[in-house]
């Protein structure tokens, strides 16, 4: 606050969205593991503080000349420290009929239902994302945002050794489990 007005100040990040970096091509599983480590350390301080993303994805990803993976847009995360934010943290999401398909490929089950998430929700997200990295493509595709939903509602996704054969089988399991459908499954 400065002489009575507020400002919101960001940091500048140079560097490549994550998904630009991917764009069709899987990455080095070692370095896929990195960034996603990143990612998850960066979601658990917020976790800690109470707060979701629910928006994470490769185009909320900058990855920095250093290799260093930086959280993107927190226009959609939420306060979940009780009360009313807690009841709605996911839903308003999935809320917007007009999801664009590059978001609704990283919806968790629980967004596209419009249901209440948690840390879980993030988690399932991180997972999309760590699939793509190993994969080259998200874990679910179609022609249109409604397509990709139900694919993320009732289909198990490939596994991503069948795109990418050099992910570790240990990998290949963490990521799966990542995207279970039910918040409970995943780790």
């Amino acid at each position: 606050e400065e002489a009575g007005r507020v400002f919101v100040v960001s940091e500048f990040v140079a560097g490549d969205k994550l998904d630009a970096l991917v764009s069709g091509t899987p990455l080095n599983a070692r370095r896929a593991v990195d960034l996603a480590l990143q990612l998850a350390d960066a979601l658990a301080e917020a976790h800690a503080r109470g707060i979701l993303h629910r928006d994470l994805r490769p185009e909320n990803v900058i990855v920095t000349r250093k290799g260093q993976a930086k959280l993107l847009d927190t226009g959609l995360a939420a306060w979940t420290r009780g009360g009313a934010a807690r009841e709605g943290a996911a839903g308003q999401v999935a809320a917007d009929a007009t999801i664009a398909l590059a978001t609704a490929a990283y919806l968790a089950p629980e967004q596209a239902l419009g249901m209440t998430g948690d840390e879980r929700t993030d988690v399932y997200c991180l997972g999309a994302i760590l699939y793509d990295m190993l994969g080259g493509r998200p874990p679910f595709t179609g022609a249109s945002a409604v397509d990709v939903t139900l694919q993320v509602l009732q289909a198990p996704p490939v596994r991503p050794s069948r795109l990418n054969p050099a992910v570790p089988r240990e990998l290949e399991t963490l990521v799966l489990s990542m995207l279970a459908k039910s918040p409970s499954s995943r780790p």
